[in-house]
C-alpha cells in the first residue's frame, strides 16, 4: 500500500489541484493500492495517523513547495509516521527535493529517500522494486537520493524522465470540490501541455532540475486528460488552468492544443502564462487564441530595467517587452482579456534607478490594474543552487543555504532598503485590507439598482491608490517624505473605510 501526502501551506497558490502529485499517484496505482490525503484540500491531521496505525503502509510520500513552511510541517509529520509505523518508508518529493535532496536526506533521518525532479519514472521503478520484495528497494531507481544500509548518503544515476501517463484524478477531490473549496466558480481544471521552460533566467528554481530542461507533452494524451475529466467528473462547464511556463513556446502546437480545446464545448474560458518573445512568435495566432477562450495571460517580463535585465540572464529584452505589452494591448481593442506582468520589483541588487524605471511603465501599461498591483510588493526568492542565490552569497547580502529555507537577506542599495520600509508598512496596512473593502463597494454597486456616484468615486480612489502612492514613493528622496506620502494614503483610506465600516464588520 502507498500513501502520497499533499501538505497544506498558506500559499494561495496552492488553491489549484496538485496536478504533479497526481501523476506520480498514476504511477503507485499501477503496483497496488494508492491513498491520497490531500491536506491543503482537508487538513486531516489525526485521520492520516490513524491510518498509518490501522494500516500496513509500504510507503508515504510527500510533495514539498519551495517554502520553510511546507518543509517544517512535512518533516514534523513524516517523524510522526515514522514513530507510528517505523517500517513505513517515507520520501519527499517536489520542488523543495529537487534542489535540496542530498542535504535533506542527510540532516533529516525522518526521511528515506528524495525524489528529484519530474517523479513517474523513478515513482515506477522504485515501486516495482517493492513490489518485487527487493531487498534494496533502491537498485536501478534514478533520479533519487537515499540512505544506504550503513547510513551513507548515495545518489542514483540522472536520467531522463520517459514515463508520461494520465494523472490519477480520481484519487484526489474533484475540479468543483477544489474550486468550492476555494471560492471559485465555474470548475477549473487543471493542465499542462508543458514542463519546464526553455529560458536560462539564473533566479529560476525550474533551471535546478538536472533531468529535464523543457518537456512537451503528448497532445493525445492532453486531449485525453482533458476529456475524461470533463467526463467523468460531469462538468457541464469548466475553465482551464494550464501550468505551463511558456503555452506559446511554439506557434504549431499552440495551434493543435487550441483546436483541442475548441472539440470541447464544456470549456468556457482558460488562462495561460507566456514568455515575451513567445507572445511575438505567435503573433499571427493571437486572434484565435482569444477567440477560442484565452482570456487572461500572465507575461514574464521581470524588469522594464536593461542592467536587472541582464543580471537575471533573461532570453528576451526591454524592448520586446514592450512590443509584446504593444501587441497585447491592440488585441484588447478587439477582445476581452486581461493580462498580467510579473515583475521582480526588489531583489539584493535592485537600485533605486532600477525602481524607477520598471515603475514607470507599470504606471503606463498596467494603472489601476488589481491583477498587477502585487509588483509594486514583489521580492525575489533567493533558491538554493540558482546562480542568483550564488552570486547573492558571494556579496555577501545573505547566508549560504540551508535545506530549510529560502533566506532572508539585504538591499545593497541602501536608498532600496529605505524605501523598502515604507513599502512593507503599505502592504501591511493598507494594501491587505483594501482588497476586501473594494470587493464589498463592487458587490455593492452590483446589488444597488441604481447609481451611487459616491461608490464609484470611492471605488476608483481604491483602484489607483497604490499606483499614486509608488509612484510618490519612487520619486521621493528621503525617509521622511516617504513617512508623509504614508500617512497621506493612510488616512485617505481610513476615511474611506470608515464609510462603509458596518458592512465591513
Amino acid at each position: 500500500m502507498f500513501v502520497l501526502i499533499n501538505i497544506w501551506v498558506t500559499d494561495d497558490r496552492k488553491n489549484i489541484f496538485p496536478l504533479g502529485l497526481a501523476y506520480v499517484a498514476a504511477c503507485y496505482e499501477k503496483f497496488g493500492k494508492v491513498k491520497v490525503f490531500d491536506m491543503h484540500y482537508l487538513k486531516n491531521v489525526d485521520e492520516l495517523i490513524d491510518y498509518f496505525y490501522k494500516n500496513e503502509v509500504r510507503f508515504a510520500g510527500f510533495s514539498v513547495c519551495s517554502s520553510h513552511e511546507s518543509m517544517s510541517r512535512s518533516s514534523y509529520l513524516a517523524k510522526t509516521i515514522k514513530r507510528v509505523s517505523p517500517n513505513t518508508i517515507v520520501g519527499i518529493g517536489g520542488p523543495h527535493a529537487t534542489y535540496q535532496g542530498i542535504d535533506i536526506i542527510r540532516n533529516h533521518l525522518e526521511f528515506d529517500v528524495a525524489f528529484v525532479g519530474e517523479g513517474e519514472l523513478s515513482a515506477m521503478q522504485f515501486a516495482k522494486n517493492i513490489v518485487d520484495g527487493k531487498s534494496n528497494c533502491y537498485e536501478g531507481v534514478n533520479n533519487i537520493y537515499y540512505r544506504n544500509s550503513e547510513g551513507e548518503v548515495e545518489s542514483a544515476e540522472y536520467r531522463k524522465n520517459d514515463v508520461y501517463i494520465l494523472p490519477a484524478r480520481h484519487l484526489f477531490p474533484t475540479c468543483k470540490e477544489y474550486t468550492d473549496k476555494f471560492k471559485q466558480s465555474p470548475p477549473v481544471i487543471c493542465i499542462e501541455s508543458t514542463r519546464g521552460c526553455v529560458g536560462k533566467c539564473n533566479f529560476c528554481a525550474l533551471k535546478l532540475d538536472q533531468i529535464n530542461g523543457f518537456v512537451k507533452k503528448n497532445l493525445d494524451l492532453f486531449h485525453q486528460d482533458l476529456v475524461l475529466t470533463i467526463n467523468s467528473q460531469k462538468l457541464g462547464q469548466a475553465d482551464l488552468f494550464f501550468v505551463d511556463a511558456d503555452f506559446l513556446i511554439s506557434k504549431e502546437r499552440t495551434k493543435k492544443i487550441i483546436d483541442i480545446i475548441k472539440s470541447c464545448p464544456q470549456v468556457r474560458f482558460y488562462s495561460i502564462s507566456s514568455c515575451t518573445d513567445s507572445v511575438l512568435r505567435c503573433g499571427e495566432i493571437l486572434d484565435d487564441l482569444f477567440d477560442s477562450g484565452c482570456t487572461y495571460i500572465e507575461i514574464g517580463v521581470e524588469s522594464f530595467s536593461e542592467e536587472q535585465i541582464k543580471r537575471y540572464n533573461k532570453r528576451s529584452s526591454v524592448e520586446k517587452s514592450i512590443e509584446a505589452i504593444e501587441l497585447l494591448k491592440k488585441k484588447q481593442e478587439k477582445y476581452k482579456f486581461s493580462y498580467q506582468i510579473d515583475i521582480i520589483m526588489f531583489e539584493p541588487f535592485a537600485s533605486l534607478e532600477d525602481i524607477k524605471i520598471t515603475n514607470g511603465f507599470l504606471q503606463k501599461y498596467t494603472y489601476a490594474s488589481s491583477s498587477n498591483e502585487h509588483n509594486f510588493f514583489h521580492m525575489m526568492e533567493l533558491f538554493p543552487g540558482t546562480n542568483y542565490r550564488t552570486m547573492t552569497e558571494t556579496a555577501k547580502l545573505c547566508m549560504a543555504s540551508s535545506e530549510m529555507d529560502i533566506p532572508f537577506w539585504k538591499f545593497r542599495d541602501s536608498r532600496v532598503a529605505e524605501l523598502y520600509r515604507v513599502v512593507s508598512l503599505y502592504n501591511n496596512k493598507i494594501f491587505t485590507l483594501k482588497k476586501a473593502l473594494e470587493k464589498k463597494i463592487e458587490e455593492r454597486i452590483c446589488n444597488s439598482g441604481k447609481l451611487d456616484c459616491s461608490d464609484i468615486r470611492n471605488l476608483r480612489i481604491l483602484k489607483t491608490m497604490t499606483y499614486k502612492w509608488f509612484d510618490e514613493m519612487v520619486n521621493s528622496n528621503s525617509h521622511e517624505h516617504y513617512i508623509k506620502i504614508f500617512k497621506k494614503y493612510y488616512e485617505l483610506y481610513q476615511k474611506i473605510e470608515r464609510g462603509y465600516h458596518h458592512e465591513t464588520e
